[in-house]
């Protein structure tokens, strides 16, 4: 894990800023997953993907996995990146795993009915373009460092 990283984080400039990057990627993350209204948490659940329909219950069900394996993608790229693996590998992990995260939280927030609906779809949208930017290295073939 990337607390267990001291050592590299004391050597290493590139380690030490990736393993600052995937604490603030950690954050980010569970600030998107832990997205909720506290003021109103019964007619939050009301909202819930998993309460609107059949479709949209099974579909979150569907997605929940597959963010699951991007989360542990990233996680083993920022890994790749602390301790300096091929540039290559560390720029798929990150790139695709945090993709592929950001895309299913979009989607599963998509899933729910909004309470107020211009704020739900500049959401959705901004997960979604989130999501697409972390492809560019990738498209860019930007090294690990730029990634």
């Amino acid at each position: 894990p990337i607390s267990l990283q001291g050592e590299l984080f004391e050597t290493s400039r590139w380690s030490a800023i990736a393993v600052l990057l995937g604490n603030l990627y950690a954050v980010a993350l569970k600030l998107a997953l832990f997205d909720t209204a506290v003021n109103d948490p019964e007619h939050n659940l009301e909202r819930h993907a998993i309460r609107r329909s059949r479709f949209t219950a099974v579909f979150y069900f569907v997605l929940h996995p597959i963010g699951m394996l991007g989360i542990g993608l990233s996680g083993v790229g920022f890994m790749a990146a602390i301790t300096q693996k091929s540039e290559s590998f560390v720029r798929t992990l990150l790139c695709a795993g945090s993709a592929l995260t950001w895309a299913t939280i979009g989607l599963s927030k998509s899933l729910r009915l909004p309470k107020e609906a211009s704020v739900h779809y500049w959401k959705t949208a901004a997960l979604g373009v989130a999501a697409a930017l972390y492809l560019s290295p990738l498209a860019f073939h930007l090294d690990a460092h730029a990634t």
